[in-house]
């Protein structure tokens, strides 16, 4: 693949959009966002929801990363915010997968988000998911390689769950989370970027990439790591029937899932990741 690459990336502002940006930044890669408001030099505009998008946003590119989607974890679930949740992902999969059907020349590869929640027995995250990637796949029919990254939960004290966690547990207040036996799926910041920038380049990869590290841990371990790292006390666990009072679906589905996922493509492809381990990742991420 020729170098340097035009890469289109949807929800560059992000959590992990940003990070992903400012790498491909780095590496000398051209840049262009799809943004709601498409103001600013590089920055296309587009409204999936109205189903429209500038026509020029996927011209001459060669890879496009689809990252854009309401936060699932901001709140309860309402009727509304699940729509949102929705919406949000499956609409913005299927313009981008349109338009690029419709390009001359197209992307090489289009990158797009998913998580690990396909692997629940059912719900809504579930569904979700499934619906999700069988937008995304539509590319590879139309001759464009094609990778979603079903992604754990990603490690990185700016964001996400662990940013959440850090005051609880640092005011030690911290624990597992239910019974502590469910599965934590994780993956560093540092390592979802890299695999990102892998997908771009490596044409062995395509369809369905568990984005996790080799190294898994429960609840439990993960709660006894962080508060070693950070030295506090993590023995105030948070009760099943707490989490369905304070955050209902959202937490059930969230706080609570058991999803065991292995990264295995990436490890017959001998994929090296960046931390070797849940304790060496959480020390490079925080101190006490």
């Amino acid at each position: 693949m020729k170098q340097p690459l035009r890469v289109l990336v949807s929800g560059s502002s992000g959590f992990i959009g940003r990070r992903l940006v400012n790498q491909l930044r780095i590496l000398k890669h051209e840049v262009f966002e799809l943004s709601r408001s498409g103001s600013g030099a590089g920055v296309w505009q587009w409204d999936p929801d109205k189903q429209q998008m500038d026509q020029n946003a996927l011209a001459g590119v060669d890879a496009v990363i689809h990252l854009a989607g309401e936060n699932i974890a901001s709140g309860r679930w309402t009727k509304s915010k699940k729509a949102r949740i929705r919406n949000s992902r499956i609409l913005g999969t299927r313009l981008l997968v349109d338009r690029m059907s419709e390009m001359e020349t197209k992307p090489l590869v289009f990158l797009s988000a998913s998580g690990v929640n396909v692997y629940e027995a059912n719900g809504f995250l579930r569904d979700l998911c499934r619906d999700w990637e069988s937008e995304a796949m539509r590319a590879s029919e139309l001759g464009i390689r094609t990778v979603c990254f079903r992604t754990g939960v990603v490690l990185d004290p700016d964001g996400g769950a662990l940013k959440k966690m850090l005051p609880p547990f640092r005011m030690g207040l911290g624990g597992p989370i239910g019974k502590g036996n469910q599965a934590f799926p994780w993956i560093s910041m540092r390592d979802l970027v890299a695999l990102y920038l892998r997908g771009i380049e490596d044409e062995r990869l395509s369809g369905a990439i568990n984005a996790v590290h080799p190294k898994q841990v429960d609840q439990r371990e993960f709660a006894k790591v962080l508060g070693s790292v950070i030295c506090r006390p993590a023995r105030m666990p948070l009760p099943a029937w707490v989490v369905g009072l304070l955050f209902g679906q959202m937490g059930r589905e969230t706080l609570l899932a058991d999803p065991v996922v292995q990264p295995g493509l990436l490890e017959e492809y001998g994929h090296p990741f960046i931390e070797s381990s849940l304790k060496d990742c959480l020390e490079a991420l925080l101190v006490c």
